[in-house]
């Protein structure tokens, strides 16, 4: 039995959404052990570009919101945009746009690590029993356990967050450990030592330790070690994931990789220059975000213009 509700709408500021079941057959086609849903918005805008800018957040919120009521993660397998410009015409050419990796493009939680040309991985052919290391320590068999999930991560967030696990467990174990003065959060002042006793209050300062571990030990460029810090936060609930860092989120997830095979061989003693390695290149970073063009108005997306239009107007 089908999850997927009867047509209903709601209006969220101003904008008139719809949730129905989707019933193009050359779509369920390509997904026939899923129920289909259709998701659609009127949005005012004057450009493609300015739509999806306009409906991108609404349509991640209402999908989680909606995936929150069903327990169950809800995964965007397509996006359109299509001129909805009264007056309409069945049959009638409009301009379309059609987002590639749509579900990344929507909800960049569930973006996967794009292709990145610019580094060749080499895995070793044929493993050796001979270079079975065990770590010396409980910390050092964590890091491993944190990069190999990562290999096996599926979505460029869990990989991140996998790898970035495993280098602040390493940092822990390392003695690059930068403090500063206590700073007063009411008023800013900078306390240097305890005006009673005269010990230092100065405090170990996590962010600029930890970019300073990755440049040292891994030899990581330190604007990439800032843009790795930068990601940690919103990890940490600091804000949202830009959708627009996805081709960003890829690199940084690529060398960030690579920065931590460097540290966990290092803390295992397994030879640097055995495989597995990651080599730099100077190779491309390939990517499509949309495919624009025009196409006929169907009657299904005529009634559904229709039914928003009129849902907008009481």
């Amino acid at each position: 039995m089908s999850r997927v509700p009867n047509r209903h709408g709601a209006v969220y500021d101003t904008i008139p959404v719809m949730l129905e079941p989707h019933t193009d057959p050359a779509m369920a086609v390509h997904f026939p052990q899923h129920d289909l849903a259709a998701l659609s918005m009127l949005v005012p805008a004057d450009t493609f570009a300015h739509a999806f800018e306009t409906s991108r957040p609404l349509v991640e919120s209402v999908i989680d919101a909606l995936a929150f009521q069903m327990q169950a993660a809800l995964h965007v397998v397509a996006f359109n945009l299509v001129d909805a410009t009264a007056p309409l015409i069945l049959g009638e050419d409009r301009d379309s746009d059609t987002h590639a990796n749509s579900d990344a493009n929507i909800a960049p939680k569930f973006s996967t690590v794009p292709m990145d040309y610019t580094w060749v991985e080499y895995a070793a052919e044929t493993p050796s029993l001979d270079l079975v290391l065990f770590p010396a320590t409980t910390r050092h068999q964590m890091a491993l356990w944190w990069y190999v999930k990562a290999l096996d991560a599926r979505y460029a967030v869990d990989k991140f967050v996998a790898l970035w696990t495993a280098a602040e467990i390493l940092w822990e174990d390392s003695d690059v450990k930068i403090t500063e003065p206590y700073t007063v959060h009411a008023c800013k002042h900078v306390i240097g030592s305890c005006p009673e006793c005269g010990e230092s209050v100065a405090k170990l300062v996590r962010g600029p330790s930890i970019k300073q571990y990755l440049s040292d030990r891994a030899g990581l460029p330190e604007a990439d070690a800032r843009d790795m810090w930068k990601v940690r936060q919103v990890v940490h609930g600091d804000n949202f994931f830009d959708p627009h860092g996805l081709d960003s989120l890829g690199r940084l997830v690529t060398i960030l990789k690579a920065a931590v095979l460097t540290l966990v061989k290092q803390a295992i003693g397994y030879p640097l220059d055995q495989f597995p390695m990651m080599v730099p290149t100077d190779g491309p970073i390939l990517n499509m975000a949309t495919v624009g063009g025009t196409r006929q108005l169907n009657a299904q997306e005529l009634d559904a213009i229709d039914f928003l239009s009129r849902l907008q107007s009481t």
